[in-house]
């Protein structure tokens, strides 16, 4: 039983050092991209620039998707950390692994279909959630 819960313990660390990392990566993309896109007088210099099209409207909402859900994410593996062995927050933590992982899958959506389908970054960005959802479900099987 404790083996389930420190695994519990685990994820929710890698959870929030992984929400940590994305917050900061979309915050140097979001400058990155603002940058190139500022420098860029016409859309046929970004094309010329980066080397795709852009749709930016639906660009910078999924880096907006995304960065809500790297918060979250950083908020549920905090609670998940100090609360690893309370079962009674067991289905609190499926809610925010599921709230994450289902945020992280629309603003891969969108980021894909507005520059680049990237199949890698739409399966990291569910692994973590993932196995954050199945610790709590374990969880919460130790509380019935």
């Amino acid at each position: 039983m404790e083996k389930r819960t420190s695994m519990f313990k685990i994820v929710s660390i890698i959870m929030m050092i992984g929400g940590i990392a994305a917050t900061v990566g979309y915050i140097v993309t979001a400058g990155a991209v603002a940058a190139v896109m500022s420098n860029a007088l016409t859309r046929a210099e970004f094309v010329l620039k980066v080397g795709k099209d852009i749709n930016s409207g639906l660009f910078w909402f999924g880096l907006v998707v995304a960065l809500i859900a790297s918060v979250i994410e950083i908020i549920a593996g905090a609670l998940g950390m100090k609360n690893w062995n309370d079962k009674s927050k067991a289905q609190t933590f499926i809610i925010l692994g599921g709230a994450v992982a289902a945020l992280q899958l629309l603003a891969n959506i969108l980021i894909s279909a507005a520059y680049e389908f990237n199949i890698f970054s739409i399966l990291s960005g569910l692994a973590i959630p993932v196995l954050y959802i199945i610790g709590a479900v374990m969880l919460k099987k130790q509380a019935d």
